[in-house]
Formats: structure tokens, sequence, C-alpha cells
């Protein structure tokens, strides 16, 4: 959907705004159940993996979700063209850091419980990753409203299916299990509507193409890398030299508040970008 200037950058703000805020709300109810049902022991091994992976997520994402929102924002008629690359060095890299996470994990987790959650953590990395590509194409087009339906829709089916597993009995490898498969579900929703509603796009793997992706993606992978690790590092280093217990999990709750504000506020200049 294409608007002039002004109007499309305040229509697909509201939207990736609302996506956010609506999200955001869901989570915060999921956390307090999360914190209360699994209690500060388990709560804390639960978000140490999620904040594992998601150290990983900017390598994965390797800064080409800026770099297709300005190029196709710049020339329409090159967005399969671009589009196709992309998700060629997209696939390389969710692949290669979800391996790399692991293996990582494994080297220096000697619990068997959180190993588990690092793998299937990383699988989640793959699914989220696509996803990301996936909305900064709707962003690209001015169709953030495809952004918002996704994460309403997925985000909302994680935290239902997460509450029934808690209140089942189910502990943090079934939630862990949810979160992944919400996240591979949105990515594969988000390829399939792009190719049906947007444009056809073709994996192109031409070598110095991506080559000159991987150049241009370096400054936005570094700064993205640091932020993330700005917001997730202080999980991960209090798991690796104090352990895991209590005081994670209430290390976690209070960073809680953090995570949604800035999650909320970081999606309103992303509009603005392809006009």
């Amino acid at each position: 959907m294409h608007r002039p200037g002004a109007k499309s950058i305040l229509a697909n703000t509201l939207y990736l705004s609302s996506a956010k805020a609506i999200t955001s709300l869901a989570r915060m109810v999921y956390v307090v159940l999360l914190a209360k049902i699994l209690g500060a022991d388990l709560y804390g091994l639960f978000n140490y993996g999620l904040s594992w992976y998601l150290v990983f997520i900017p390598l994965s994402a390797w800064g080409l979700d800026s770099i297709i929102v300005r190029g196709i924002g710049r020339d329409r008629d090159q967005a399969s063209l671009l589009a196709g690359q992309t998700l060629a060095l997209r696939s390389i890299s969710c692949l290669s850091i979800a391996l790399l996470s692991c293996l990582v994990g494994f080297y220096i987790e000697p619990d068997s419980i959180s190993r588990l959650l690092i793998l299937i953590f990383s699988i989640a990395l793959i699914g989220r990753s696509l996803s990301l590509w996936s909305n900064a194409v709707f962003v690209a087009h001015e169709s953030s409203g495809y952004v918002l339906t996704q994460e309403v829709v997925f985000r909302l089916l994680e935290v239902l299916a997460g509450v029934a597993a808690l209140l089942s009995g189910f502990g943090v490898i079934e939630l862990a299990l949810i979160h992944a498969a919400s996240w591979v579900l949105q990515g594969v929703a988000g390829q399939i509507l792009i190719r049906r509603h947007l444009l056809s796009v073709s994996l192109n793997f031409e070598v110095p193409a991506l080559y000159g992706l991987i150049k241009d993606g370096f400054p936005f992978v570094l700064s993205a890398f640091l932020i993330a690790w700005l917001m997730q590092g202080p999980v991960i280093l209090y798991r690796q030299i104090l352990g895991v217990g209590a005081e994670l999990g209430q290390l976690v709750l209070a960073l809680q508040a953090l995570y949604i504000i800035t999650a909320i506020v970081s999606e309103m200049p992303g509009p603005a970008l392809p006009v």
C-alpha cells in the first residue's frame, strides 16, 4: 500500500508502534505469569536462554534489514533483485549463526538443561531472523499493516499456548519449544505473504552481490550487536559468573520494563526510510 510522504510515515509508524504496544502488553502479562508460576530460578533460566539467542540475532541479520528498506525505497524496480540477494544472504547467515550459537553454548555450558534450551532457542533464531527479513520487506513497501497482523497473531498465540502449557504443568523446555515454533511459523507466513501480495522472490547467490551486501551491512551489524549486548549481556554474564538462582530471575524481571519501552520506541523511525 503506497501513500504519499507524511501520510505513509504516519500510517506505517502507527502500524509498527501498535504492533509493539499490543505485543508488549501481552508480554507483560506473560512475564508476570511466568515469574509467578515458574518461580525465580526457572524464570531466570528461561530468560537466560532468551538473552543468549537475542545476542546472536544481529549477527544473523547482518544489517540487511536497513539495506532492504533503504534500497527498495530508492528503486522499486529493483525490489525483486534486492529481495532475492538479501534473502540468500539471510538464509546463509541465520543457519550459520544458529550453528555458532549452539557450538558456543555447548562449549561453555556444562548443564544439560541449559544446553537443550540453547539448542531450542537457536532454532527460534532461524525463524526470527527470517521474520525480521519479511518485516523489512513490508516496511520497504510501506505495507506495515502486515507486520501488525503477524505480530499480533503469532505473539498472542505464543502467550496463549505458553499460559496453557504452564497451567498444564509443563516447564521451561516446553515454553522454549512454543517460543521457537511461533517464530518459525511467523517466518514461513511472512514469506508466503510477500510472494502473494508484494513481489516474486527467488534466491540469488551471485557472489559479487553478496560480497557487496556483507560490506555494506558491517556498520549496521556492529552497532546492532553492541546494542544487543548492552541489553542482554548482563543476564548472560550473571549466569556465567554467578550461576542460575533466584537473583538471576529478579535481575531479568527488573530489566523487562526497559526492554518493553525500548521495543515500542525503536519502531518509530523505520517507516521514514523508504519515504
